[in-house]
């Protein structure tokens, strides 16, 4: 797994996922108009490569019915929904499914310990 690869899996599974994938998204490509465009296929790539996701998944997570479970709104376009969908099974995936993911710096770092006085 890639460095640029690792930073969109840690956006996704953050608090604000879209606001920081498209954040992530904006450091490394393009700021360009249509960026859910592009975010769908970065974050399709990834989902090719590392999740046993079905096309039916796709179908049931896309159903306007079923929309409400990834946060897809009726106003939101096609490419929209889909990276809030593709946001939500890689937010919801085990960290075992991405090989070679390095933990962030703030858990890798031994805990602060005051001195005593």
């Amino acid at each position: 797994m890639n460095k640029t690869e690792q930073l969109f899996v840690r956006a996704c599974k953050s608090g604000g996922g879209l606001k920081r994938v498209k954040s992530v998204y904006r450091r490394f490509y393009l700021n360009d108009q249509n960026v859910d465009f592009f975010i769908a296929g970065v974050l399709s790539r990834i989902a090719d490569k590392y999740l046993d996701l079905k096309s039916s998944d796709f179908i049931d997570g896309l159903n306007p019915a079923n929309a409400w479970k990834c946060g897809i709104e009726k106003d939101d376009s096609y490419h929209t929904g889909v990276v809030k969908f593709l946001i939500s099974e890689i937010r919801c995936t085990e960290k075992d499914k991405f090989p070679g993911i390095v933990p962030p710096a703030v858990f890798r770092k031994p805990p602060y310990v005051a001195a005593s006085a």
